[in-house]
């Protein structure tokens, strides 16, 4: 099984479905999505483009669906938009980290102090 979004929805497919579907119709693993967001704000702008802002429970399903994946995967494995969503969930200031290496530095810190 795979994540793969297409920039706007994620889902989970087989390996063999992505390859002989999905991939030529635009889909794209998770993982080789561009890096993390430059600031909070294109976090927010990322979590938007995966539906999760269109209603409250419809947002917290999305948010909860892309949270659920980062159960005891490294934080440095972590793509983009699970980067975008944990931040978006835990309210977290990245101050001004905007490569994807001061973001998650700022996530493990995070993380570190719960």
């Amino acid at each position: 099984m795979i994540k793969i979004t297409n920039g706007q929805r994620v889902i989970t497919v087989t390996n063999g479905a992505f390859e002989s579907t999905y991939r030529a119709i635009g889909y794209l693993p998770v993982d080789d999505v561009a890096r993390v967001s430059q600031d909070a704000e294109t976090a927010r702008k990322a979590l938007k483009s995966h539906g999760v802002d269109e209603t409250q429970e419809e947002s917290e399903a999305a948010l909860t669906e892309l949270l659920n994946g980062l159960e005891g995967k490294p934080v440095d494995q972590w793509s983009r938009d699970e980067c975008a969503a944990f931040v978006h969930a835990n309210n977290i200031d990245l101050g001004d980290a905007k490569r994807a290496s001061a973001v998650k530095a700022k996530i493990k810190e995070f993380i570190a102090l719960r």
